[in-house]
C-alpha cells in the first residue's frame, strides 16, 4: 500500500512573516516506512516531531527535498502536480482536528461537496453522501446544519465527507483534538469499525491513549522514527 524510503524535508526556519532565521530546520530526516493494505497505524509524536510534515507528504499536500514515496506501487513524487491532485482527490480521505464544515450547508450537502468538484452527477452525489452518512451513524441528521450538531456529530460528518469518494487511504490528523472524552471514544471506535471493514488508516496523534486504538504504533521524534511496534496481526 505505502512504501517510503529516505524521506527528508527541511524548512528555512523563518516565521510566517518571513522574519528571522535560526538556520535550516530538518522536519524529516530520512524516514523509512511501509504500511500494508488494511492496517490501522498510529503515528505518535510531540509538537515539532515531524508527524504533521509526514502526513502532509503522505497526503500529497507537499513534496519532500528527497526520498521516495510509493502508493499502490506508483512513485508519487515522479508525477506532475495535476496527477497528484487527481490521486489526492480519488484515493485519499482526510480527517482533521478542525471539522472544516461549511456553516450554511446541511450535513448531507457538506458530505456531497467533494463530489461536486469531481464532476459527479447530483443524484449519484446524494446516493454516495447518504451511504457515507449511514456508515457513520448519521442517517437521521442529514438535514441538520453544523450549528445543530454536537462536536462528535460534526466530526462524524467530516469523516463521512472523507469516506464519500471511497478512498483507499484515510489520513486522520488529531481527529479527536477538539472533542470531549465521550465523543473521542465514539470517533475512535468508528475508526476501528472502518478499519475492520477494510480501510487503511494512518492516525496522527500526540496522545498515547488515542494511539492505543490502532493496531500498530510508530513513534517519531526530531524527524526520525524511533519506535515501531510492527505490523498488526
Amino acid at each position: 500500500m505505502i512504501w517510503i524510503e529516505g524521506l527528508c524535508k527541511t524548512y528555512n526556519g523563518r516565521n510566517s512573516r518571513g522574519q528571522g532565521s535560526h538556520g535550516p530546520v530538518r522536519a524529516l530526516d530520512g524516514i523509512n516506512l511501509s504500511v500494508d493494505p488494511g492496517e490501522f497505524v498510529a503515528i505518535v509524536g510531540s509538537s515539532g516531531s515531524g508527524k504533521s510534515t509526514l502526513m502532509n507528504l503522505l497526503g500529497l499536500l507537499d513534496r519532500p527535498d528527497k526520498g521516495t514515496y510509493y502508493l499502490q506501487n506508483r512513485d508519487m513524487f515522479s508525477l506532475p502536480d495535476t496527477k497528484l491532485s487527481k490521486v489526492r482527490r480519488k484515493e485519499i480521505g482526510f480527517i482533521f482536528q478542525s471539522f472544516n464544515l461549511i456553516p450554511r450547508l446541511t450535513a448531507l450537502e457538506n458530505v456531497m461537496l467533494p463530489q461536486v468538484f469531481a464532476g459527479i452527477p447530483r443524484k449519484k452525489r446524494e446516493e454516495l453522501a447518504m451511504d457515507a452518512l449511514a456508515r457513520v451513524g448519521l442517517s437521521d441528521r442529514i438535514s441538520h446544519l453544523p450549528s445543530q450538531l454536537s462536536g462528535g456529530q460534526m466530526q462524524r460528518v467530516a469523516i463521512a465527507r472523507a469516506l464519500v469518494g471511497r478512498p483507499k487511504l484515510i489520513l486522520a490528523d488529531e481527529p479527536t483534538g477538539n472533542l470531549d472524552e465521550a465523543s473521542t471514544a465514539q470517533i475512535l471506535s468508528l475508526l476501528q469499525s472502518l478499519h475492520r471493514s477494510g480501510a487503511t488508516i494512518l492516525l496522527i496523534t500526540h496522545d498515547k491513549d488515542v494511539a492505543a486504538y490502532a493496531g500498530r504504533t510508530i513513534r517519531i521524534h526530531a524527524g526520525r522514527i524511533i519506535g515501531d511496534t510492527g505490523q498488526s496481526k
